[in-house]
């Protein structure tokens, strides 16, 4: 199989013995260069995590794993159209999963509110992954305010939980968290719209 990173191509064998090799390989170029590390491409199909666990579940019919890595802006700019992704698509699923806890909340709304938290953490982590390039994007500060806010509201539903207080906890969501995604999103618009690129825009 044949490993593409750039210009400049490596051979290896469809081995599981090789795969540690290949990822020392792909990080040491990435290191050497002046672009970030975004995600491979195997086979054609794109792989954005995992890569180890899935090189080793299809090592012995992979032919062609591609590196691909992007500049800072393009990097940044592809995490914040994420972003804005997701918020588009949770608001008005959150705005439901309020309403069930002003209701006596059932095992789908627990099963619901499970899925809202991972969805913050994962905001989290693609705020934080922004952060640490080297961007130019303004009032940056108040994307990380908003993130703060949001892990301060989560213990306040932690508190709530105790107590079994779901009224406490539909108002925390409804009036705390939808607003702090929807500032959210509106920075998100403004910073694509004004330094980034929209694919259908294209």
């Amino acid at each position: 199989m044949f490993l593409i990173i750039e210009e400049e191509i490596f051979e290896y064998k469809n081995n599981i013995n090789e795969i540690n090799n290949i990822i020392l390989k792909i990080n040491k170029k990435v290191e050497e260069g002046d672009n970030y590390f975004s995600h491979l491409i195997v086979d054609g199909k794109e792989v954005y995590e995992n890569h180890d666990s899935y090189l080793l579940e299809n090592i012995n019919g992979i032919s062609e794993i591609r590196v691909i890595c992007k500049s800072v802006s393009e990097l940044t700019n592809d995490i914040l159209l994420s972003t804005e992704k997701y918020i588009n698509s949770a608001v008005p699923e959150i705005k439901l999963l309020a309403e069930e806890f002003y209701n006596t909340p059932t095992d789908l709304t627990w099963k619901k509110y499970d899925q809202l938290l991972e969805g913050l953490q994962w905001i989290t982590h693609m705020i934080v992954s922004v952060d640490r390039l080297k961007h130019n994007i303004r009032n940056w500060n108040e994307y990380l305010q908003i993130v703060s806010s949001v892990d301060e509201e989560l213990n306040h539903i932690s508190d709530a939980l105790e107590h079994k207080d779901y009224v406490l906890i539909a108002d925390i969501i409804q009036y705390e968290i939808m607003d702090m995604l929807e500032k959210l999103k509106v920075r998100i618009s403004m910073t694509i719209d004004s330094v980034g690129i929209r694919e259908n825009l294209l």
